[in-house]
């Protein structure tokens, strides 16, 4: 199975889940920490989770840059690879993450196990929660805390700044998470469903 077959079985999988919650969506190919790397699927309510995709013909060799931004970002992460990376890429991703494996099921599509459930993250980082949103956003936010001028042309990385200096990192989890879900127009044709709480892992 090739990336795109298990990324397509992993979104309809999510798609069920969250079928009947209100106020989630998921989200492609998310950038992180000012688009150094992407999130293959992110499921956005009451929490990020993050999913990073492995298959038989991806190499592993940015798994740990991509471990690294991952566990500034999210609240949840999970590994979802196949089999012969299972081994290997286990031993790259911290305790806290998810892990499961995926095959092709009788040319049916993809079938997921569980072989650990993602925990809870106790390490975000500010900035790059803040590298989540765009400068509108950001600036919006500042001026309304009367912490900026509505005229100011300053650059992405000090605006990210202000903003973390601005709220606490709960507010800013908050924040962060609304934004992404309620952007006007953005990606239109990526799969929504509704839905709080967290991703749960299916039973193996």
């Amino acid at each position: 199975m090739n990336d795109q077959q298990i990324r397509n079985g992993l979104r309809n999988r999510l798609i069920r889940a969250y079928a009947e919650r209100p106020d989630t969506i998921i989200v492609d190919e998310l950038g992180l920490c000012a688009g150094h790397t992407r999130a293959d699927l992110v499921v956005v309510n009451g929490s990020l989770t993050g999913f990073e995709i492995k298959s038989d013909r991806d190499s592993l060799v940015r798994l740990k840059n991509q471990v690294s931004a991952y566990s500034r970002v999210f609240d949840y992460a999970t590994l979802v690879v196949a089999g012969r990376h299972l081994d290997h890429a286990a031993e790259q991703v911290p305790s806290w993450w998810g892990i499961e494996t995926v095959q092709s099921w009788g040319g049916r599509g993809s079938r997921f196990h569980v072989i650990r459930p993602p925990k809870r993250n106790e390490s975000l980082d500010p900035l790059a929660l803040a590298q989540l949103l765009w400068r509108d956003e950001v600036l919006e936010i500042l001026i309304s805390r009367n912490r900026i001028k509505q005229s100011s042309r300053l650059p992405r990385r000090i605006l990210w700044n202000a903003l973390i200096d601005a709220v606490p990192l709960e507010q800013l989890r908050r924040i962060v998470r609304t934004q992404l879900r309620t952007r006007p127009h953005w990606r239109a044709d990526r799969p929504q469903t509704s839905g709080g709480g967290r991703y749960q892992p299916f039973a193996k």
